[in-house]
């Protein structure tokens, strides 16, 4: 399954509430998606970004990532979260980088 852009954004807001119980004060899309490029088989690449001093624990990384997985049922879901140490990847997402919220 193959979504646009405005579709994924779209998503994201209705999900804020579930996002900002664990304390991410952003969230994004970037990648192919972004791009206006998927294709059925593209990954929804997504970034989130945390509240200011918070880092997610892998607890929250698993809820959060389960929300993702059922709202976007059939589709691959990549989730980076900031800061992004991969200089090759932080400048991926700069460079795309659509925030929903």
């Amino acid at each position: 399954m193959s979504l646009a852009v405005g579709e994924v954004l779209e998503a994201l807001r209705a999900l804020r509430p579930a996002f900002e119980a664990r304390d991410i004060a952003h969230v994004g899309v970037f990648g192919s998606v972004a791009r206006g490029k998927a294709v059925g088989g593209s990954d929804i690449d997504e970034v989130a970004t945390p509240g200011w001093g918070r880092r997610p624990d892998l607890f929250d990384l698993g809820a959060l990532y389960e929300i993702l997985i059922e709202r976007f049922e059939g589709c691959a879901i990549d989730l980076v979260v900031e800061p992004i140490n991969n200089a090759q990847l932080a400048q991926a997402v700069a460079a795309d980088r659509m925030d929903a919220f």
